[in-house]
């Protein structure tokens, strides 16, 4: 070996020989981040052994060992401590590189023992040796691969292993065999595909340039490489070509026997290449880069019979097979060529491609990957990568590709958008804002990121700057898409008129787009204009979807049809006459809640509008509303803003928190007069009883009654009369009986359907239900869109039982409306699990969680990850739900679920519906209908302590709220608008808005005692009260008909 190679080969060696102790002092391995991928930290334990004290940090191992470590490398966290790819580095175990090093370093290398490598994000599972010791497996690989015989010539039609010297085949068969282990450790790991695309990009035919590369890249390489090879004369490293083969010729030992000369022949012949040859295969890649893939192909399989022409022939070959959508063959091509040439990253690019269209996500990630090892700066690999692990929603790994590709380069706009998204897809939208907001800066005349951007503002609730971004996006460039976006911003604001605009518009650049029509009709819907809603609603029905999302709107919109054809049909009769529950059979509703193809519905005829109804359905038609009615509306207006949540994702419509406001008035008029209709039927029994008392004392006297009707008459009056001369005590003990007798004869409501209720159409509330049944008719008018129907009227459902699921994590996303309740959620399964001590799985199949022995585990867990070890398995815990009405009964309260995947953890909350579970709730909230009956009066008629009036009123009108979510959809808004219309029937009407990332309904669903919730609410729903505005004329007088309602809820000044 020659000493200045000799040298700098020990100088290689001692420095990753110091690094290697200074990681191994650390208990760790590092490698530079920009080569990271999916990492984890890897102890090694036996090698601190080996290399002495662990505890010395990385700075002092690594100044001890006379190595700093790159500030990088010290600073980073345990996600960003690396491992070079799996992919790679299993492959190169498989090859014989130790003849290839001294003997020394291959000790050194066997020391360094493999880690199973812990997987993560599903892309690596396999077995590898740490990255310290990677730069000598590649130099073992690259001079493996100087060693080898060279690759025989292709038949035209070869795209499988190739073969070797004597017939047998060969071809780099350990390389091959690493390939082949690498596919079978993804191929487990790809069912965990989405089988549908995020929509980051418009990913067409896969990765661009394939075609560039194979002209550009492949070429240039494959000069370089024949370069190379002259001048090393394919011979051993550090020994001349030339002295190798005539020292192997003189010995008479070919590195492989009799083989060596012929290797030595086919090197002579390698090393020339004719300009005819050079020719075809520039006018090969022309003809790829025209398009004319079927021309290359038959140019490339004539220059298949060149050894060293074999890796363009290879690449150029696959990469037209590719375009021509063989993707089998271009497999296989391409698979031969990287078994052939490990190191190109052309080749791996390609294939990576390939494997894209053909829908193996997973293995290009792989290729990617084995690119980005060999060359950390291949920025279109990173990009690749980061688009890819997007799609299948891996977005932590995404995120921090793209924060790479960035680094590397610029000036492309949709990293910056991908990056933006990938951060906003994990839930952090408000973070993905400075993000768009650099991004829109460098590049301002970009529109993806201006729509992102206004999406990005859309989610976190920043409804002006949302529409600028989207209005800026459409100056730039007019897209479908942003069309969309700006519909569902104009919606969620209840801006139903611009959501018509914007619609209308984006229909004439696709007037076959499902989402834009169905926007269309529905807005229609909801403004009034119910004859040009049906028109729209038919001619969408007539589109064909392009996607499941645009099957399910398809469905929806025949479900909202035959809703808008029983409105229209309703126009002119008061809104208590809208039954939709009642008056649509059961099997209908269902398949609306869950969006089932009307073709399910056997049987079923569509419902018919007369033509003079649809003609008074118009928006010009809509009827003039008095000053009554808009003297209602404003104070609706601002009742309805105490209905808002001030969170991220919730936007204040303007219509619903209208419709809120109504519908709040609407049950504080209606109970008011039930009440005021029981307190006049207790002053009724009272004179009534008086006067039978009083007529019972003179017949008494007077003794003008017979014998048998005196005594009947004594035994009655005497009751009566005893009951009035023992004072004031006795005399509240019978008013409060009478008090409680009305109560029960009016607030029962027993569970039944509004049909059956006391109070249904008679403007009295005969109970709970009754005070629901009113905010649903509003909600039903206002919001055409969602299907807002009681669940115990889903029969078949309801009958099998069945769970209203919300997720508050899910793989890498954290829900943007419903993460935020995570500690609390996360606090209530700890309380169960130690309060139970049972779990649930599979089909509510209980097991035991003792606390003797999984206590401490569960009283420790801060995160999922760790509560699930606690536990042991996926599960399932009830949080008790405590009855006021039967102390110490469980009316079985929220469910929360805790799933481990394949890199996470995923976190599900459910609320139970089944027949026994509404029973329950049914008694418990006819009970609690019945206490704030009794409350309201007691305080009307007796002198006591106005506050402790006020406290049974509160707990009551609360125990009412919320917990049984009766409704499909709209349950937490009907539990704040029974509050507030309740609170302000009894005179204690709230003023104060909901504090900021307060959710209501959430606060009651994860507690188990009411006496929690009216802790946690009281204090500043009850904070600021007032008396309720009772010069307001009844919202049934002003708005008579169900066409004045929504007149009303329409209405713009």
């Amino acid at each position: 070996m020659a000493p200045s190679l000799r040298a700098s080969r020990a100088t290689l060696v001692c420095l990753s020989l110091n690094l290697t102790l200074c990681t191994v002092f650390n208990g760790r391995y590092y490698t530079a981040p920009s080569t990271s991928y999916h990492t984890a930290p890897v102890n090694v334990a036996s090698s601190t052994k080996r290399g002495g004290s662990s505890n010395s940090g990385a700075d002092t191992a690594g100044q001890t060992a006379g190595f700093v470590l790159p500030s990088s490398a010290r600073s980073c966290d345990a996600e960003e401590r690396s491992y070079a790819a799996a992919g790679l580095l299993s492959s190169l175990e498989e090859l014989s590189w130790s003849p290839c090093l001294c003997d020394w370093e291959a000790r050194l290398i066997a020391s360094v023992p493999a880690q199973p490598v812990r997987e993560r994000h599903g892309y690596q599972s396999l077995t590898i040796r740490p990255a310290c010791v990677a730069p000598f497996i590649r130099k073992a690989t690259k001079l493996y691969r100087l060693q080898q015989p060279p690759v025989p010539a292709l038949n035209d039609s070869s795209t499988s292993v190739f073969t070797g010297r004597g017939g047998r085949e060969r071809g780099d068969s350990r390389a091959l065999e690493g390939v082949r282990c690498e596919e079978s450790s993804v191929g487990r790991l790809r069912q965990l595909e989405s089988t549908e695309l995020c929509g980051l990009l418009l990913l067409g035919d896969g990765p661009p340039g394939v075609a560039a590369r194979a002209q550009r890249d492949g070429s240039e390489e494959s000069k370089r490489g024949e370069e190379q090879e002259k001048k090393r004369g394919m011979g051993r490293m550090g020994e001349s070509s030339k002295g190798a083969k005539a020292e192997d010729a003189a010995k008479g030992k070919g590195r492989r026997g009799k083989a060596g000369k012929e290797q030595q022949q086919q090197d002579g012949g390698r090393a020339e290449v004719t300009s005819k040859q050079r020719e075809m295969v520039k006018q090969a890649n022309d003809e790829m880069a025209r398009g004319r893939y079927k021309e290359a192909i038959a140019i490339y399989n004539k220059l298949a019979s060149i050894p060293s022409l074999r890796d363009q022939v290879l690449l150029g070959r696959g990469s037209c097979l590719n375009a021509l959508g063989q993707l089998d063959k271009a497999l296989a091509d391409l698979s031969t060529a990287v078994a052939a040439y490990p190191m190109r990253t052309d080749i791996l690019m390609a294939r990576a491609g390939t494997y894209f269209k053909m829908g193996k996500t997973v293995e290009a990630i792989v290729d990617y990957s084995r690119v980005i090892d060999l060359d950390p700066s291949n920025a279109e690999a990173v990009r690749w990568r980061a688009i890819l692990s997007f799609n299948l929603k891996y977005f932590l790994a995404a995120e921090k590709d793209f924060q790479q590709a960035i680094h590397l380069d610029p000036s492309l706009p949709f990293v910056f958008r991908g990056l933006g998204l990938a951060i906003g897809g994990s839930g952090r939208w408000r973070e993905s804002l400075a993000v768009f907001a650099e991004g829109v800066r460098r590049h301002p005349q970009d529109a993806d990121l201006w729509h992102t951007k206004g999406r990005a503002h859309k989610e976190v609730g920043d409804v002006e700057q949302a529409i600028q971004a989207l209005l800026r996006a459409l100056q730039i460039r007019k897209s479908v898409a942003t069309y969309q976006e700006l519909v569902a911003v104009s919606r969620f604001l209840g801006d139903y008129r611009a959501a018509v605009r914007y619609a209308r518009e984006g229909l004439e650049l696709d007037g076959g787009d499902v989402e834009l029509a169905h926007a269309l009709a529905s807005s229609l819907h909801a403004l009034g204009d119910h004859s040009q809603a049906m028109l729209k609603y038919q001619a969408a029905l007539a589109l064909q979807p392009r996607d499941k999302e645009g099957q399910d709107l398809l469905h929806s919109m025949f479900y909202q049809r035959e809703a808008l054809a029983y409105t229209v049909s309703h126009l002119q009769q008061p809104l208590s006459a809208i039954r939709f529950d009642q008056h649509s059979t059961a099997e209908f509703r269902e398949a609306w809640t869950k969006k089932d193809p009307p073709a399910t519905l056997p049987g079923y005829r569509p419902l018919s509008v007369a033509a003079h109804q649809l003609q008074r359905a118009t928006l010009q038609s809509l009827p003039k509303l008095p000053r009554e009615a808009l003297d209602l509306i404003k104070a609706a207006d601002e009742i309805g803003k105490r209905a808002h949540y001030h969170c991220d994702a919730f936007m204040a419509n303007r219509q619903q928190l209208r419709m809120a406001g109504l519908a709040a008035l609407d049950v504080m008029q209606q109970a008011r007069a039930t009440w005021d209709a029981m307190e006049r039927e207790q002053q009724g029994e009272e004179e009534q009883q008086l006067e039978e008392e009083q007529q019972g004392e003179e017949e008494a006297e007077g003794g003008t009654a017979a014998a048998g009707d005196a005594i009947t008459s004594e035994a009655d009056g005497g009751g009566g009369g005893g009951g009035g001369r023992g004072g004031g005590g006795e005399e509240g003990t019978s008013r409060a009986k009478q008090r409680q007798r009305g109560s029960d004869s009016r607030g029962t409501g027993r569970g039944k359907s509004s049909r059956g209720s006391k109070g249904a159409g008679s403007g009295l509330l005969g109970g709970w239900r009754d005070v629901y049944d009113v905010i649903t008719r509003w909600r039903q008018v206002a919001d055409p869109t969602d299907a807002v129907l009681w669940k115990d009227q889903l029969r078949n459902r309801f009958a099998q039982g069945f769970r209203s699921t919300t997720p508050i994590k899910v793989w890498d996303l954290q829900t943007v409306k419903y993460y935020p309740i995570f500690n609390k959620s996360f606090e209530a399964v700890r309380g169960a699990l130690l309060e139970s001590e049972q779990a649930f799985q599979g089909q509510y199949r209980p097991f035991a969680v003792p606390r003797s022995t999984r206590g401490d585990l569960i009283a420790r867990a801060s995160d999922l990850q760790a509560m699930h070890q606690a536990v042991g398995k996926d599960f399932l815990v009830r949080a008790p739900c405590y009855s006021h009405a039967v102390p110490g009964k469980d009316l079985i309260g929220s469910e929360f679920e805790i799933l481990k995947t394949t890199h996470s953890f995923d976190f599900y909350t459910h609320t139970p519906v089944s027949p026994q579970r509404w029973r329950d709730f049914d008694h418990e909230l006819a009970a609690a209908w019945q206490a704030l009956c009794a409350a309201v009066l007691d305080a009307r008629t007796e002198a006591a302590d106005p506050r402790l009036y006020r406290q049974r009123i509160q707990h009551s009108i609360l125990r009412l709220g919320f917990q049984l979510m009766p409704l499909t959809r709209g349950s937490a808004m009907a539990g704040l608008v029974s509050i507030l219309g309740l609170s302000m029937a009894a005179d204690m009407e709230t003023t104060t808005l909901i504090p900021h990332g307060v959710q209501v309904d959430w606060e009651a669903l994860l507690v188990s005692r009411l006496e929690d919730f009216h802790g946690s609410i009281a204090p500043w729903l009850f904070s600021s009260t007032q008396s309720s505005p009772w010069h307001l004329a009844r919202v049934e007088d002003v708005l008579p008909t169900t066409h004045h309602v929504i007149a009303a809820l329409s209405y713009e000044s």
